[in-house]
C-alpha cells in the first residue's frame, strides 16, 4: 500500500488488511478480528463460527449459526462472542 506503482508496495502493518492488491491504503479489522502477519489480505475473526467480509471488515455469523447478547435476545451482525448452532423445533408426529 502506499505506493506509486505495484513493485514499489508496502505491506499494511498487523491490525490492518488489504484485499485489493496495489490499494493506496490499508483498512483497520474491527474490534471482533485481527490480523497478526504483516501483510495481511483478510483479518481472522475472534469469535468461532464466524466469517471475516473483507467489504466491511465485520466478522458475522457462519450460516446455520447465531449468537445471543447478555440478555439472551438472539442478534446479528458484527461481533466478537462465539457463534451457535441454530436449534429448530422439532415437529410433532401430528405435523
Amino acid at each position: 500500500t502506499g505506493a506509486s506503482n505495484v513493485s514499489s508496495c508496502l505491506p499494511c502493518n498487523p491490525g490492518d488488511y488489504q484485499n485489493v492488491a496495489g490499494s493506496a491504503t490499508c483498512k483497520s479489522c474491527s474490534t471482533s478480528s485481527t490480523s497478526i502477519d504483516p501483510g495481511a489480505t483478510v483479518c481472522t475473526c475472534l469469535g468461532l463460527n464466524r466469517g471475516f467480509q473483507p467489504s466491511d471488515g465485520y466478522c458475522t455469523c457462519d450460516p446455520g449459526f447465531e449468537f445471543y447478547d447478555g440478555n439472551y435476545n438472539v442478534q446479528t451482525g458484527d461481533g466478537e462472542v462465539d457463534c451457535q448452532p441454530v436449534v429448530y423445533e422439532r415437529c410433532s408426529d401430528s405435523q
